[in-house]
């Protein structure tokens, strides 16, 4: 699934991550791409965030995610968002996710856009001094 325009990234997302389908997922990113976890670990590259989400998808979950800012110049966007991840873990009881995500999305050749960094909590972190 391509997506045209970057106020589209955070809802073809949650379609895909909802069909369960992690190349779909991961489709979405660039090849040198980085995932920020909430811990602050930096995940780069294809490989590794797919490990991730192949992580995350165990959960049979559903991503409800929802756009709460998006700005744009030339082939760069900046997005925020308010993001859930609902689902069942391996001892059989709910589980729930939930974050702030600050994303950097470029656009590619072909005019899709694509996930350069991902950073699920970066709208939530706090920098101390």
């Amino acid at each position: 699934m391509i997506v045209d325009r970057p106020e589209k990234m955070n809802f073809v997302l949650d379609s895909l991550f909802n069909s369960g389908d992690v190349e779909a997922v991961i489709s979405l990113y660039e090849p040198g791409a980085k995932l920020i976890l909430d811990s602050g670990q930096e995940i780069v590259g294809l490989h590794a965030i797919r490990e991730v989400y192949e992580d995350w998808l165990t959960l049979n979950g559903k991503m409800q995610s929802r756009t709460l800012y998006c700005t744009h110049l030339a082939d760069i966007a900046l997005l925020r968002t308010a993001w859930t991840i609902s689902g069942t873990g391996s001892n059989g009881c709910s589980v729930e996710f939930h974050g702030d995500a600050i994303e950097v999305i470029r656009r590619q050749l072909n005019g899709s856009w694509r996930y350069a960094i991902d950073h699920i909590s970066g709208a939530a972190s706090v920098i101390s001094s």
